[in-house]
Parts: structure tokens; C-alpha cells; sequence
């Protein structure tokens, strides 16, 4: 054993360690300062999602469903009926009613908390990668101006929290693979992170689980850089106990309340449990209007409606908290719209990041395509419906890579390239801010904003 020094890195050895598996265009990050591109664009996301979250003042979608699960959980540690998800996500939504009660404020505010946060992992795990704080900013604000993350982080849903728990990971990764040599000890807290929030996110949905092996190889990686190779094996064997042990004893953790709450404690009841929730998602099928299948999200061909009402004056009295904002006919919504300029810039990034992999051997453009590749391709080759919803856990990540493909390019080609898509960004978010919000329209006002045959 050696001795730790004040700064994280080992007395003896670790500080000559090379770092032969950086390639010469992964930049290393600098020593810890303050950083403010990430909280800039929180306090964005902060500002633009923050009002009217309690509008509209009724269950949204699957928010059926969730709010009165977190209900269930606040009172008996579980939710009426079956389980159909692990519980952590209707933790989180019990802790906003908690405190706020069960008021459409008190049901969404835990997910605004998760998806502002989201927001600063993405600044800030491209600051981490590339050291650029334009570019880290741009790719927050990218975040906070898409349309399914912004939908995603007002309403009592899973996803945002499967988001959450997915770029934690990618942050942490990034903290480690961008450590310079001689701070394994940084690296070993920062894989320790990884391994929980697969583990956390895992007890949201079970998508999670596909980060589990990318995890363990990138820190096997980041290992092979910080140790001399005579301590690599016990590092690598270190590592594989943290990554192998800790997902699935926090995702019994987050059993626990449920268990101990039932009647049935026992091994068997937990089985029973998982088996109900492996029941649920292969009996379901494609049987919902608003489904929209993965290989429909690559052109943005059918946003998810979640939520949609005409709104007749007349008919005031039967829709209170929605239409009671003019005394014209018009109609409300939500949809689930990816902001154009800002898929385009993650469609660009699987280019950009497919190029450094094969053109510069990069390990960390090849990391974040197997991360996206999780949160997109099991919808693709699984039988059960899919919601464009389910993108929030994929955006931020191809963000991230948006920004590292970003950083290879300088000057006025950068510049011009930047003002171009944000500004874009910025107004589209700014026309579909009534759609994302459920605010009333005017058919024709509607129309304006529904491009597509698929969005109407």
C-alpha cells in the first residue's frame, strides 16, 4: 500500500505513469476551477421551464399513472397493483408531492429538478472532455432548447430520471478518461460514481442495465492509464468488483422500502415483483395511437401527443385548468417534438464521432456512440410500442459527442457554424414553446407550428 498525498495521487508510482492510452486529439482537463458554462445553462433551463409548471392543471399522459404510484409509495412504500417499473423513479416524484402536495406543482417539480440538471451534465461533461467553455455552453444550451428533454422535464414521467442517471454516468466516465496521469484515486472515486448511477438509473427502468459493460471497459481503459503495468491486474480486478457488485446492490436497495412495506417479505416476493415487471414489458405491444417507434425518430416522423384538448367556451366547466385562457374556440397540446436544429446537430454528431473512431482511433467517440447506441437501438429490436419520449436518455449523450466532434474545429468556421445553430435552435424553441407547453391555440396558430403530416 502507498500513501495517498493531499492532491488524490499516490506517493509512489503513479506519477510516472504515461498516459499511453490518450490519443493526441483527447485533450486532458485542466486542473479544478470554477466552470460557469453549466450553471449558465441551468439557470437557462431553470428560467424557461419554471413557469406554468402547474399548467395544465390535470394528469398528463402517463402521469396517470405515475402520480398516484408516487402516491401509493409515499403511504405504503409501493404502488397499487403490480409493479410495472422498479420503484427509485416514483421515489423521486413521491419527494416533490411530499413536500408540495399532490398538486400538479407538487407532482412535476422533481422532474424540472432532474432535467436542469441533465442540462449542466451535458456543459459540463463537454467542458470536461474538451476544455472549451464556448463549446461546453453551446451544448447546454442545445439541451435546454430541445423540445423532449423540455417536455420531458415538466411532467411526472420516468424518462427524464432514466436521463438523469445516464448522463451521470457519462460525466463520471468523462472525469476519468480525461484525468491526467498520476490522479488514480480521482479515477477510482469517479468509476465508483459510473457504477451507481448505472445502478440508480437501472432502478428507474431497466434500459439502463446495456451502460453496465460499456462501463467497465472504459475504466479498465482509464486504469491501464494511470498504473505502472505491474499493478494493472489488481487495478483491473478492483475495478471489475465495484462494477460488477455495486449496480445490483443498489438496485435491491431501492427495493428495500417495498419489501420490508409488504406482507410477503421474502426472496420469493422480490422475484415475484421483477417477474411482474418482465411480464408487463413483453405483453406489451403496439396497440396505442401515440406510439412512435424508434426508427421513426431518425426523421422525426410521429412525436408522441400527450396531451390534447379542443377548447370550446362553451364547454369551460369540463376542462377547468386548461382552456380558461380566451373566449375563442381553440384547441391545447403537448407534444413530444424533438426541436429540428438541435436533432440535426445530434444527427451530425453520430457522423462526426463514427469519423474520429474510424479516422483517429478515438476511444472516447467510440464510448459515446456504444452509450447512444444503448438508449436507441433495444427500442429498435424490441417488439414492445415506444414513445419518442424515450429519446430524453439519447439527446443529451449525442450532445456530448456534438460538442467533442465541435472542439477539432476553429475559427471562423466554428463561429459562423455555432450562430447559424443556435440561433435556429433558440427560435424554433421559441415557435414550439406553445406546443410544448399545452398552451392554447388557435387552430390555425396550430397548424403553423405542426409541419408534418405525422405531428398533427
Amino acid at each position: 500500500m502507498t500513501a495517498p498525498t493531499v492532491d488524490g495521487t499516490d506517493e509512489v508510482g503513479d506519477d510516472a505513469v504515461t498516459d499511453e492510452g490518450a490519443l493526441p486529439d483527447e485533450p486532458v482537463a485542466p486542473p479544478p476551477r470554477f466552470a460557469w458554462p453549466a450553471p449558465a445553462a441551468m439557470a437557462l433551463a431553470l428560467v424557461t421551464r419554471l413557469p406554468l409548471l402547474g399548467y395544465p392543471k390535470v394528469l398528463v399522459f402517463d402521469e396517470v399513472y405515475y402520480a398516484p404510484d408516487a402516491v401509493d409509495t409515499l403511504q405504503w412504500a409501493a404502488e397499487h397493483g403490480r409493479a410495472k417499473h422498479p420503484p427509485l423513479g416514483k421515489w423521486l416524484i413521491a419527494g416533490g408531492i411530499r413536500v408540495f402536495g399532490f398538486t400538479p406543482f407538487g407532482w412535476r417539480i422533481a422532474s424540472l429538478i432532474a432535467g436542469v440538471i441533465v442540462v449542466g451534465l451535458v456543459a459540463a461533461s463537454v467542458r470536461r472532455l474538451t476544455r472549451r467553455n464556448d463549446v461546453a455552453f453551446a451544448a447546454g444550451v442545445l439541451t435546454a432548447a430541445d423540445g423532449v428533454m423540455f417536455t420531458s422535464g415538466r411532467l411526472a414521467m420516468l424518462d427524464v430520471f432514466v436521463a438523469l442517471f445516464v448522463m451521470l454516468t457519462v460525466w463520471f466516465l468523462a472525469v476519468a478518461w480525461a484525468a491526467p496521469p498520476g490522479r488514480a484515486r480521482l479515477c477510482r472515486w469517479a468509476g465508483l460514481g459510473a457504477a451507481a448511477s448505472v445502478g440508480l438509473g437501472s432502478s428507474v427502468k431497466w434500459s439502463v442495465v446495456w451502460l453496465w459493460p460499456i462501463v467497465l471497459g472504459v475504466l479498465w481503459v482509464v486504469d491501464r492509464r494511470q498504473r505502472p503495468a505491474g499493478r494493472r491486474p489488481r487495478a483491473a480486478a478492483l475495478t471489475g468488483v465495484v462494477v460488477l457488485l455495486v449496480p445490483p446492490a443498489l438496485y435491491l436497495a431501492t427495493w428495500a422500502p417495498r419489501e420490508i412495506g409488504s406482507s410477503r417479505v421474502s426472496v420469493s416476493s422480490f422475484v415475484h415483483d421483477q417477474r411482474a415487471v418482465w411480464t408487463f414489458h413483453r405483453e406489451l405491444r403496439p396497440n396505442n395511437r401515440n406510439a412512435a417507434p424508434a426508427t421513426s425518430w431518425l426523421l422525426m416522423q410521429r412525436p408522441t401527443m400527450l396531451f390534447d384538448t379542443d377548447c370550446v367556451p362553451a364547454l369551460h366547466h369540463s376542462v377547468v385548468g386548461v382552456c380558461n385562457r380566451g373566449p375563442t374556440s381553440s384547441e391545447a397540446r403537448i407534444e413530444s417534438l424533438t426541436n429540428p436544429a438541435v436533432w440535426l446537430v445530434c444527427m451530425a454528431s453520430v457522423l462526426g464521432l463514427l469519423a474520429l473512431v474510424v479516422l483517429r482511433r478515438s476511444g472516447l467517440a467510440l464510448w459515446l456512440l456504444l452509450i447512444a447506441a444503448t438508449q436507441w437501438l433495444p427500442w429498435i429490436f424490441n417488439a414492445r410500442e415506444s414513445y419518442s419520449f424515450y429519446q430524453a436518455s439519447l439527446i443529451p449523450v449525442l450532445l456530448v459527442g456534438a460538442g467533442v466532434v465541435a472542439a477539432r474545429v476553429r475559427g471562423r468556421t466554428w463561429t459562423v457554424a455555432a450562430v447559424v445553430v443556435m440561433g435556429s435552435a433558440v427560435g424554433l424553441a421559441a415557435l414550439f414553446y406553445p406546443i410544448w407547453t399545452g398552451l392554447p391555440l388557435t387552430p390555425r396558430a396550430a397548424l403553423f407550428r405542426l409541419w408534418l403530416r405525422g405531428w398533427q
